[in-house]
């Protein structure tokens, strides 16, 4: 799995411009997400795109990538592999919580609820 993170002026054809060129090389996006900064004019996006039948290897996408950055003046960051997002969705079965304080006097642990509160 590879993750785009994009980041340049607004203007039409951004998005077009950053699925085609996955399209072209054979890659397949499972999730998209754009947002326009109205008061800077700043555009963000961040593609989540499978590689596994790209005609490009994972360590050559970067290079591949930087003529179409320097086109349309963006800022590019390509995370291959082992990617992992800062924020994690757990299942509320199994939800990790995190003890500040204990009343018994033992120090702070992480221990296994069932709610996530």
């Amino acid at each position: 799995m590879g993750v785009l993170l994009l980041r340049c002026a607004d203007r039409p054809g951004l998005v077009a411009e950053v699925a085609g060129f996955i399209a072209d090389h054979r890659g397949n996006i499972i999730d998209a997400q754009q947002h326009t900064d109205a008061t800077t004019n700043q555009f963000f996006q961040r593609v989540t795109f499978q590689y596994g039948d790209m005609d490009l290897p994972p360590g050559e996408l970067a290079a591949a990538f930087a003529p179409v950055a320097s086109r349309l003046g963006m800022t590019a960051e390509l995370h291959v592999g082992g990617y992992r997002p800062r924020w994690r969705c757990l299942p509320l079965a199994r939800a990790i919580v995190y003890s500040t304080c204990s009343t018994d006097g033992r120090p702070a642990s992480w221990s296994w609820s069932p709610w996530p509160w």
